[in-house]
């Protein structure tokens, strides 16, 4: 079976929502404040359909025997005038589906975005990885992401 990695469009919206839904399921069971609204179809259905028409945001889908199996999304931001880097590139969500994982799918799916970046002049990618999630974080070890600064949260009472 081929895999072919492209671009996201407008028609895969319906799939894509499956996926992002699969996503979020699993950061819910990993940290209580990703917990879902029920009945926030809509919503995210906006989200997504916002993010394939954002010039700034890039979607790419692994597309398997004309399913999706996983997806990755991006985006490039204007640093401020400040620093050397005027652009930083941030991966927002990535997943490829339970079923389709191991068969390095989701490095095709990075690579077609650090192209995407390359093409923008983004030279530096920042992205977080959930410190519950072990397997995220060695496939983004493994793709040469390193800790550079620690995120820290507090559940007020």
């Amino acid at each position: 079976m081929s895999v072919t990695i492209r671009r996201a469009q407008q028609s895969d919206l319906d799939q894509l929502v499956t996926l992002w839904y699969e996503l979020a399921e699993l950061h819910a069971a990993l940290l209580p404040e990703f917990a879902l609204v029920p009945t926030q179809e809509q919503s995210v259905r906006a989200h997504l359909a916002e993010l394939l028409r954002d010039d700034r945001e890039r979607v790419f889908v692994a597309e398997e025997n004309g399913a999706l199996i996983g997806y990755i999304n991006g985006a490039a931001r204007e640093n401020p005038p400040v620093f050397v880097e005027h652009y930083i590139g941030y991966i927002e969500d990535a997943i490829v589906t339970a079923r389709s994982r191991r068969r390095g799918i989701g490095e095709q799916l990075v690579d077609a975005m650090n192209a995407w970046f390359r093409e923008r002049g983004v030279r530096i990618i920042h992205l977080t990885a959930a410190t519950g999630n072990p397997v995220s974080q060695a496939f983004w070890r493994k793709m040469g992401y390193a800790e550079y600064m620690t995120r820290m949260r507090n559940e007020l009472k």
